[in-house]
């Protein structure tokens, strides 16, 4: 947990992994439910309060598994903890991944998704063609690169919620802190321990989560 501490006050890529112990994987579970509990009874005060509803109660079970525990974890680590490691055969299955999105909002008529999708595709053909140099700065920044994404994932689960309007917004961050404070432990995960201990990580927490509804 001291480790976890003094990555977030100084996050650093150190270019190696290591194993991380099980017991330390539930330590982590354990810290973000302790975050995430009273921040979510109160984001949930707000959502009564404000009329904004979740659109997870409102989709069927089964559904809700596969997308919560199979699909979402790794969608959703593929494009914001993948890029931690920022290397060419990580950023080819970004663009190959950002295709496949966009092409899926295509046939879905979800044009505003479509967008976000070949805007990220445009942004890796950037990152291939200019790859020493946007290697070099997004080191040189990591810090700060680090606390975007992890915002920008928060942002991304205010699509969860109906009933969202501009007037509501500065309640929406509040809303969303328990994903900030999530997207902060799978980037920790991502760097220090490999990819595949974020998906495991962010797969129990969606498990957990949906066990309560």
């Amino acid at each position: 947990m001291t480790d976890f501490i003094n990555f977030i006050r100084n996050p650093t890529y150190t270019g190696s992994f290591i194993k991380l112990p099980l017991k330390d994987f539930f330590i982590l579970l354990f810290f973000y439910f302790l975050a995430a509990v009273p921040l979510g009874v109160l984001a949930s005060v707000i959502s009564d309060l404000l009329g904004i509803t979740s659109k997870v109660q409102q989709t069927f079970m089964p559904r809700q598994i596969i997308y919560g525990i199979l699909f979402a974890p790794l969608v959703e680590e593929t494009f914001f903890r993948l890029i931690y490691v920022f290397n060419r055969r990580n950023i080819i299955i970004l663009l190959v991944a950002s295709i496949s999105m966009a092409v899926y909002f295509i046939l879905n008529e979800n044009m505003l998704k479509m967008i976000v999708f070949l805007l990220i595709f445009i942004s890796t053909i950037v990152f291939l063609v200019l790859f020493d140099h946007c290697k070099n700065f997004f080191y040189k920044y990591f810090k700060q690169f680090f606390f975007i994404i992890a915002g920008s994932f928060a942002l991304i689960h205010l699509d969860n919620f109906l009933g969202m309007d501009l007037y509501k917004l500065f309640a929406a961050f509040i809303i969303i802190i328990p994903q900030f404070v999530a997207g902060t432990i799978l980037g920790y995960l991502r760097v220090k321990f490999g990819f595949i201990y974020a998906i495991l990580f962010h797969a129990t927490i969606n498990l957990t989560l949906l066990l309560q509804l």
